[in-house]
Order: structure tokens, then C-alpha cells, then sequence
């Protein structure tokens, strides 16, 4: 039999790799083993992007993947199905799923898993190096096999001296001002946009507010005096009453983000956009969106992606509207 390297052992040795950390870790240990899968699939894409060079404006690499894709990779029929996973990928904060407007395939973006002392002792112990317990990765002690690791480490072979990988820290990915110009700056400083705005909603994000009876009667009334479940449908306002957690005011700054978005859309693009049901073809599709919108800027400031969820909502509104904006200006 021939020794020689042939095209076949090539491609018998591509894999998905799939992150130990997914094992060890309780955050994502109770994940479904397709959701696992799926997340070492989408890793092998973004490999494929970089080469590509499918990079954003904030030099994040982002890729496509369709269901349909998807569904045949993973043998899986139901789309419902794969809807689930990638929820669950983007609950575990491993995945954002971003939409690029109507008509277009959504923006994918994989994001790495967290790496914690205790999942560094377990894979490393997992591999045979025996340590006493997870702090021996701090203090570098390891009386159970001192004479092992040192005998592993040292700077003759690329390793600290006590044996162990370095863990580099990666930042998360910031988006407060992705697509933010300086007119948005500027319509974000004609609000009159303080610090007690800002923690005025993260104080109910965290649950913080009192008085929730009187609270919500103050929502309600309010809620139908400005019409908002007529001008921009059922779906942001109970999304707004949601995470407003039964704090009137956090309820209204919500809802002023929302209007001021799109007051200064409307004025810059000279058109009028309204949401409410029958006002286009689009109207459904429209309060989906904004509500999307608004779910995914609670979303970003829950998982550490923005300290600025204030200007972060107004920005991501406007940025909906504009979007809007051009469905309507080509259908005139």
C-alpha cells in the first residue's frame, strides 16, 4: 500500500471544532447539542468570511447562513427547529443575529465563549494535568505534580514557567456608535440627554423601581393618551410595559426615544412614516421591526455590549426609521 500523502487525507482531517469550555461551563453545559453543532458550523464560516473579507466598518467579521443551509447541514427538517437554535445561541450570548432590512439576509456575528479559572482547572485537569483545585491556576501551585508541570512549562518550550497557557483577554464587541454620524450626536444632544436618564433606565433594567400598582395605571393612561398601540402597534408596547418592569418614567423615556427618532428621520428625509395598521403595504412589517429594534437594544445593554442604552436606543430607532424611509421613497 502506498504511503503518499493523497488528496483524501486532506480533507479526512477538516473538522468542526467544537470548545471544551462548552462542557465545563454551567452557562452553556445545559445547551443542546445541536445548538453546540451549530455554533462550531458558524465558526468554520467565519473562518470562510475573513478570507473574504467580510468585514464591517467596525472590523467585526460577520457571515451569512440561510436556513435552508443550515437545515441540511444539520439533517434537520423543521424550520422551527432551527429557528430555536439559533435563539438559543443568541440567549446564550454566543451568536447576534442582525437584520440588514427588508428583503435582505440577515448579518450574522459569532461571538466567542467565556473562559473562567474554573474551566481552565477542568480542561486542564481533563487532560491529565493533575491540580489540586481551580486556584492553583492563580497562585501557580500545583503540590500534586509539581515535578509534571514543571517538567511541561518553561520558556524553552513556549510556556510560563508554571506549565500553564497564558489566557489572552479579548474585549467584547462595543456597538454603542456603530452607525451613529454627527447628526444623530447632535439630535441626541437636543433631548437634553443626562445621567439620570441613563440611570433611570437602568435602575428598572435591574429591577429597582417601587410602587409597581401605581406604577402600571400610570403606563396605561398614559400608553392611551399618546395612542401608541394605534401610531406604532401592540408588539413595542407591551415590549416597552415589559421592560419598563412598572417604572412610569423609565416607561416614557422608552417611548420618547421611539418618537424623537422618528420626528428627526421624518424631517430629514422629508417623507411621512407612519406604522399604524392599513397606513401601507408595510405597516405590519414596520411595528415588528421597531420592536425587534427595541428588544435587541435591552438585549446589548443585559449582556455588557453597551454602557450607553440611552443613546444606544435613540441611535437604533433612527436607524430603523431610516430604513424605513427608503422602502417608502421607492415605492413613490
Amino acid at each position: 500500500m502506498s504511503n503518499r500523502v493523497n488528496i483524501k487525507d486532506v480533507y479526512r482531517e477538516k473538522f468542526y471544532r467544537v470548545p471544551k469550555v462548552f462542557m465545563t461551563n454551567d452557562k452553556y453545559k445545559n445547551m443542546t447539542m445541536n445548538a453546540k453543532m451549530t455554533w462550531a458550523i458558524f465558526r468554520d464560516r467565519t473562518d470562510l468570511s475573513l478570507s473574504n473579507n467580510w468585514i464591517d466598518d467596525n472590523g467585526d467579521v460577520y457571515f451569512i447562513f440561510t436556513y435552508d443551509s443550515l437545515k441540511e447541514i444539520l439533517n434537520i427538517k423543521s424550520k422551527t427547529t432551527i429557528s430555536n437554535i439559533k435563539k438559543e445561541l443568541v440567549l446564550a450570548g454566543l451568536m447576534e443575529d442582525v437584520r440588514q432590512g427588508f428583503n435582505k439576509p440577515n448579518k450574522l456575528y459569532l461571538i466567542n465563549p467565556e473562559v473562567k479559572q474554573n474551566d481552565i482547572y477542568k480542561i486542564i485537569n481533563d487532560e491529565n494535568v493533575n491540580l489540586s483545585s481551580p486556584t492553583d491556576i492563580e497562585t501557580g501551585n500545583n503540590e500534586n505534580s509539581s515535578e509534571n508541570v514543571g517538567a511541561q512549562g518553561s520558556p524553552e518550550n513556549g510556556l510560563p514557567e508554571n506549565g500553564l497557557p497564558e489566557v489572552q483577554k479579548v474585549d467584547s464587541n462595543d456597538t454603542d456608535l456603530n452607525q451613529t454620524d454627527l447628526k444623530d450626536i447632535k439630535d441626541i444632544k437636543d433631548q437634553k440627554n443626562d445621567i439620570s436618564q441613563q440611570q433611570r433606565i437602568e435602575n428598572a433594567l435591574n429591577k429597582t423601581s417601587s410602587d409597581p400598582e401605581i406604577e402600571r395605571e400610570l403606563i396605561d393612561k398614559y400608553a392611551e393618551e399618546e395612542s401608541i398601540k394605534y401610531l406604532y402597534g401592540s408588539y413595542i408596547l407591551q415590549n416597552f410595559k415589559k421592560f419598563s418592569f412598572n417604572d412610569f418614567e423609565t416607561f416614557k423615556l422608552y417611548y420618547s426615544k421611539l418618537k424623537w427618532a422618528l420626528h428627526d428621520v421624518e424631517k430629514e428625509e422629508g417623507i411621512s412614516i407612519s406604522l399604524y395598521e392599513g397606513s401601507n403595504k408595510y405597516w405590519e412589517e414596520f411595528q415588528k421591526e421597531i420592536s425587534s429594534t427595541f428588544w435587541r437594544c435591552i438585549q446589548h445593554y443585559k449582556q455588557g455590549k453597551t454602557k450607553d442604552i440611552n443613546n444606544f436606543m435613540f441611535t437604533s430607532f433612527k436607524n430603523e426609521f431610516r430604513s424605513f424611509a427608503k422602502v417608502l421613497k421607492s415605492e413613490e
